[in-house]
C-alpha cells in the first residue's frame, strides 16, 4: 500500500509540474509572433553580453518563451559572442558564465549555429565552432 501511495504521489507531482510549465509559457505568450508558423522557425541573438550583465539573463527568458512559441528549430548567434576577448578554449569560463548559466532554459535546448564578431576573432575563434 505504501508503495502504491509513493507511485501515486510522484505521478501526481509529474503531472502537476508538466501543467505548471505549460502555463507559464502561455501565461508569459510574446503578442504579435505566430503560432502557425509555416516553414522553418528560428531566432537569432546577436551581442549576447557577459556573464549575466546587461540584461542577458532577461533576454535569455525571453527568447526561451520566443523559441517555445515559434518552436524554433536553431539558434543563429550574429558575433561578439564573448566581450572582450573571445574564448581561449572550449574549456574556456566564459562557457560557464556567459553561456551555460545564461541559456540554460528547456527551450534553448536547440542547435546554435555561431557566426563570429571581431570580439570573437581577439580569441580562439575555432573554439567556438568546436563548441557548437
Amino acid at each position: 500500500m505504501r508503495l502504491f501511495l509513493l507511485g501515486w504521489l510522484l505521478a501526481c507531482s509529474l503531472c502537476s509540474a508538466q501543467t505548471t510549465s505549460l502555463d507559464y509559457y502561455k501565461q508569459h505568450a510574446i503578442k504579435g509572433v505566430p503560432t502557425e508558423a509555416q516553414g522553418v522557425s528560428f531566432l537569432v541573438l546577436g551581442d549576447w553580453g557577459r556573464n549575466g550583465h546587461f540584461y542577458q539573463k532577461e533576454v535569455a527568458k525571453w527568447l526561451d518563451i520566443a523559441s517555445y512559441q515559434l518552436d524554433a528549430e536553431f539558434i543563429v548567434t550574429t558575433g561578439d559572442n564573448f566581450y572582450d576577448n573571445g574564448v581561449a578554449s572550449i574549456h574556456d569560463p566564459y562557457w560557464i558564465t556567459s553561456f551555460e548559466n545564461i541559456y540554460h532554459y528547456p527551450h534553448l535546448f536547440i542547435d546554435w549555429y555561431p557566426v563570429l564578431g571581431n570580439h570573437d576573432y581577439r580569441g580562439n575563434w575555432q573554439a567556438q565552432i568546436d563548441y557548437s
